[in-house]
């Protein structure tokens, strides 16, 4: 298949994808199904609620992970996210940046990209923005509004923007993500 015509699709599939399956008329367990039908890595009991934009099939959702309404991952690089994953609302995952040009007419340089892996059990606040290339640990929170720049340890909180270590949740007696825990996203 040529560029044009593979490019093509590429994008009536995106549009497809965050236009009419990423309303709230479209049932979670029918659009969990569509998006692995389409060739995307969603977990038979992982849940993406209605209105978020997902770029590319490079982001994979995990058995248990949920991401709720309006959340952003644009696609242009890998985004993991891990069992028992919970999202908050209006979360942006940006996986592109541009180098800094020399250019004083134009500073946005080269594009560049980087993975954001998200550790099972992790804990997103709404409205948080993750940058690329960040790691975040398993089993962490990290508050809302938050803006993670570079990577987060696992078992700890983090707050602000840029986002900061505020204490570590390693004493607190854990217990292993359950799937039939009656919170978890049934399989459809």
């Amino acid at each position: 298949m040529s560029n044009a015509p593979q490019r093509a699709l590429i994008e009536f599939r995106n549009g497809f994808v965050n236009g009419p399956l990423a309303s709230p008329l479209v049932p979670r367990p029918l659009r969990r199904w569509v998006l692995r039908t389409l060739g995307y890595d969603v977990h038979p009991r992982a849940g993406i609620a209605e209105r978020c934009f997902i770029g590319s099939r490079l982001v994979s959702f995990a058995e248990g992970s949920f991401v709720n309404v309006g959340c952003f991952f644009d696609g242009n690089a890998r985004v993991r996210l891990g069992a028992g994953v919970q999202i908050g609302m209006h979360t942006v995952f940006v996986t592109a940046s541009h180098e800094i040009s020399e250019q004083r007419d134009r500073r946005a340089g080269a594009n560049t990209a980087a993975p954001i892996d998200v550790e099972d059990g992790v804990w997103i606040g709404a409205r948080a923005t993750i940058l690329p290339g960040v790691v975040i640990g398993r089993s962490t929170v990290i508050g809302a509004g938050a803006l993670v720049v570079k990577s987060c340890e696992a078992d700890s909180v983090y707050f602000g923007s840029p986002a900061r270590k505020i204490r570590s949740l390693a004493q607190i007696p854990t217990r292993k993500f359950q799937p039939d825990h009656p919170y978890t996203v049934p399989a459809s």
